[in-house]
């Protein structure tokens, strides 16, 4: 009882510093989107709901058929946009087979993120991406050891033994090949697991 106490703390007091993130990120966020051609964003806040966890609330009314948001598709991440990047591009159609849709992206936002110059506007994105995820993918043992006997206890540890299969088959193909693009201490599996499940 008294772990499962302390793993409810745990999450209120991470939703009351998420709630706090979200009101300085959505602003920053507002900010650069408009400036990306955004629409509608003075209508939507970015909030923390009990059950789902993060997502966006409607601050009004909205009609049947009214046009919530416009979100340029420059700023989408897809493997469209890696594939045709300059750099990472061609390296990644070389790959057979090729890597997953989830990986391609994460990699990608890894690659961006380690460049020292370029891609200004990619990185500005990836400034205000969440640094952690209410997933059990992403509890530590001690809060996962609580869900022992569950099905999400045996879900989340054949998903973590994925991530990690997944991490050491790119890491081969990929990272050791291309030191000059892949730092490793960019590219740990820590942070290649954290962004794959952002997608």
């Amino acid at each position: 009882m008294k772990q499962i106490t302390s793993l409810y703390k745990n999450i209120l007091s991470s939703s009351i510093r998420v709630i706090v993130y979200l009101s300085i990120t959505m602003m920053q966020l507002s900010d650069w989107l408009r400036d990306c051609g955004g629409k509608g964003l003075e209508y939507l806040a970015l909030d923390y709901f009990y059950q789902t966890g993060r997502g966006v609330k409607a601050m009004k009314r909205f009609r049947i058929d009214e046009e919530i948001m416009t979100i340029p598709s420059s700023v989408f991440w897809t493997s469209d946009v890696v594939y045709a990047d300059s750099k990472l591009g061609p390296i990644l159609s070389a790959l057979d087979p090729p890597l997953s849709v989830e990986d391609t992206l994460a990699t990608f936002i890894l690659f961006v993120k380690s460049r020292k110059f370029g891609y200004e506007m990619l990185k500005l994105h990836i400034e205000h991406l969440p640094e952690s995820y209410s997933s059990s993918v992403f509890f530590n043992d001690a809060d996962l050891k609580i869900c022992v006997g569950s099905s999400l206890y045996e879900t989340t540890k054949v998903l973590k033994q994925q991530i990690k299969q997944d991490h050491t088959r790119i890491f081969e193909k990929l990272f050791v090949k291309h030191p000059d693009l892949f730092y490793s201490n960019m590219f740990s599996l820590e942070k290649v697991s954290t962004l794959k499940y952002v997608f």
